[in-house]
């Protein structure tokens, strides 16, 4: 039985050729390709910190998860109203690439306590620190890592 809303679904390895069309100015490597998955990852010359990760299906059914500086997020395949889906993933995409958009993970104790994409050519320090609290040490990745931040959050 389909649910409803559902009549545009795809399968996450349907969209790998669209997918690596898209990223090829950056020469994805795909991997772990199977009938119904596959990773596909785009490597940071800078170190592994920075390289993105996009899992088509292989973790999650029915999803595409997108990984990158300790932030990860995934888009339905479903096509549920509301829901983040392929054409969100190629825009997160894009700002990560063109760096207007960044990872922000926060660690307390040096174990890590949640992460967000967040918009921006820098990280607005103060409101970050307010957001995570005292104590927190903040990693801001970037893909150009010169741009990365790190900062103890102390209020």
């Amino acid at each position: 039985m389909m649910m409803p809303g559902t009549q545009n679904r795809y399968e996450p390895i349907d969209k790998l050729d669209e997918l690596t069309d898209f990223l090829k100015e950056h020469d994805p490597e795909v991997t772990d390709i199977s009938e119904n998955s596959a990773v596909v990852t785009l490597k940071s010359g800078s170190g592994t910190e920075n390289n993105i990760g996009i899992d088509l299906g292989a973790a999650s059914e029915g999803e595409i998860t997108l990984f990158f500086g300790g932030w990860h997020k995934q888009y339905s395949c479903y096509g549920i109203e509301g829901y983040s889906d392929f054409g969100g993933l190629l825009e997160d995409l894009d700002g990560i690439l063109n760096n207007r958009k960044f990872a922000v993970c926060a660690y307390i104790g040096g174990q890590w306590f949640g992460s967000e994409m967040a918009e921006g050519t820098s990280p607005n320090e103060e409101l970050l620190r307010r957001k995570w609290g005292d104590h927190t040490r903040i990693v801001c990745s970037f893909r150009d890592s010169g741009n990365d931040t790190v900062f103890e959050a102390r209020l």
